[in-house]
């Protein structure tokens, strides 16, 4: 008995250890098949990232690539052509300041271009053809009439069809090759008789060995360092420029890139366009730190690990998601505030060096430049100014100083600030702010910030009939103030998202940074008041801030 005993123990822990190998087994097997299938879903979200990258790459290349047409060319008015060489050099000195690729600027006048040319060069990059006969340098640019050349752009633009506003060319120029971006004038309304015209040349041999390399290793610097190789090629499939890490040996996410320096969508249907090719591929294979934590429980406890690698997925999916989103937000919030703070340096550096070199002396053009200079440093000041509050703002209301403050002085001082944009641009102000109105407990300063936000955006999204309208309304615990435009307006759907910080809306043609109603409903929340946003697009916008009445003390 004892013996059966002993041999039904011994046969029970034989069919235990077994049992227990075969589990272990198992929970190894299947172990090593959930880090596999991790391995290859890891791989799947590198491939995923890298076509992210390439959309972002494309978006930014033909954002900056049309750049130059749609803020000189086709805003530009072609009536006052030669009637102000201060404002044509501001325009031409800005659009250098911002877009690296026009070598030259031109513009005529007249139903013929021959001998009315006039080149806008560059100070620090002229072009290699021509004698550089300098005529006017308030600016750092030069004009230069060449007979020649200007001969040459004269046929090419002259020969094409008559119904054509936006002209898209290649051509050599002294053996260089180049592409002209032209935008004609016409004098009647049959586009029989040209009547002039703007555009700029971009020399494509530059553009291979310098644009695409610079602006590939820019963009490529805002994703992880290492994890990408970025590369451009031609239409004959040669690598013109490449940055990032080592390519792996996968697959490459390729794009096709128009070789167009404007936009494609305006340009006539029958033109052909040369093809390049964008590739993103991601760089050597890393490890991800999750397989790295997760395996040494993957094996001892199949259950518990398989649950952590489904929760640890979702998550890290989720995150990769906003962290592809908030790095598609910073992304165009770096490459609008860069835009939006090079202009008015540009500006101010022209105006400073034409004073200091005395090629301004009279009295009444050194005030004007003065005053020039006064503007554009205050619209540097509150691009600033915006950028470090909406860092205060965020998460330090206790930094306020709250006192009575008078809402007529908080609008009476946001005006004073925009009065030259207001004047500029001829709007129509209907300003209703009583001065008896109730006293609020605020910051002065922040309320400044918060209107003069409201009003820099009505003035910037405005249209052809530009007015604004400041009202108040008092209940019996709020004052509200109430300021309309008769702008582009905002979609519906777009209302609730305008307010997040970098945001902008679909139909924002002008710049900005997206910061403005991001601050105005941080401030109003931190001195316990609403902003209320209605519009109607085409028809104009209603922005309502409400704050709490001061109550007097007993």
């Amino acid at each position: 008995m004892n013996h059966l005993s002993r041999s039904g123990l011994h046969l029970i822990a034989f069919i235990m250890t077994a049992g227990l190998c075969a589990m272990l087994a198992a929970i190894s097997w299947h172990g090593y098949t959930a880090f596999r299938a991790y391995e290859t879903s890891a791989s799947e979200l590198r491939l995923q990232r890298a076509d992210f990258e390439a959309d972002r790459l494309l978006r930014a290349l033909l954002r900056d690539m049309r750049g130059a047409q749609e803020s000189v060319l086709m805003s530009f008015p072609l009536d006052s052509i030669f009637t102000s060489e201060f404002e044509e050099d501001v325009t031409v000195a800005g659009a250098f300041a911002r877009y690296p690729y026009p070598e030259s600027f031109f513009a005529w006048r007249g139903p013929s271009m021959n001998d009315s040319v006039i080149f806008f060069n560059r100070s620090t990059r002229p072009p290699v053809w021509g004698p550089q006969h300098t005529t006017y340098a308030h600016y750092p640019l030069v004009r230069n009439r060449y007979a020649v050349q200007g001969a040459l752009l004269a046929n090419l633009l002259t020969s094409h069809r008559p119904s054509d506003t936006l002209i898209v060319t290649d051509t050599e120029i002294d053996s260089i090759p180049y592409q002209v971006v032209a935008r004609r004038r016409f004098a009647d309304a049959y586009h029989d008789r040209v009547a002039g015209g703007i555009g700029f040349i971009v020399n494509l041999k530059w553009v291979r060995t310098t644009y695409f390399r610079d602006m590939i290793v820019g963009i490529s610097q805002i994703a992880p360092v290492g994890t990408f190789a970025f590369r451009v090629t031609d239409d004959n499939g040669i690598t013109v420029a490449t940055a990032g890490g080592t390519p792996d040996s996968g697959p490459v996410v390729q794009r096709h890139l128009p070789l167009i320096f404007a936009d494609p969508l305006a340009i006539p249907a029958n033109l052909k366009l040369r093809e390049w090719g964008l590739g993103v591929s991601p760089a050597a294979p890393v490890s991800e730190p999750l397989v790295a934590e997760s395996s040494p429980v993957l094996y001892p406890v199949f259950v518990v690990a398989a649950a952590m690698f489904t929760v640890g997925l979702l998550l890290a999916s989720n995150a990769s998601k906003r962290a592809a989103e908030l790095a598609d937000l910073r992304a165009d919030f770096v490459a609008t505030i860069t835009h939006e703070l090079k202009t008015p340096i540009a500006s101010i550096r022209a105006l400073g060096d034409a004073v200091a070199a005395k090629r301004v002396v009279a009295p009444v053009a050194v005030r004007e430049y003065a005053q020039m200079v006064v503007d554009q440093t205050a619209r540097l000041s509150h691009l600033v100014d915006n950028a470090l509050a909406y860092s205060r703002v965020t998460d330090a209301a206790n930094l306020y100083t709250f006192e009575p403050v008078s809402i007529a002085d908080v609008v009476d001082e946001s005006l004073e600030r925009l009065a030259s944009p207001l004047a500029a641009g001829g709007f129509e102000l209907d300003c209703d702010i009583g001065l008896d109105l109730p006293l609020v407990e605020a910051d002065k300063a922040a309320l400044v910030l918060v209107f003069t936000n409201i009003l820099d955006n009505a003035i910037r999204y405005s249209n052809s009939c530009r007015s604004i309208r400041i009202h108040s309304r008092t209940t019996a615990d709020l004052l509200s103030v109430t300021v309309s435009d008769s702008g582009i307006g905002i979609a519906p759907d777009e209302i609730a998202t305008v307010r997040s910080k970098f945001v902008r809306g679909r139909g924002a043609t002008s710049g900005g940074t997206g910061l403005g109603l991001a601050i105005v409903g941080r401030i109003a929340t931190a001195h316990r008041g609403t902003v209320e946003i209605s519009s109607v697009p085409d028809i104009g916008t209603s922005v309502t801030v409400s704050l709490p009445i001061q109550r007097a003390i007993a």
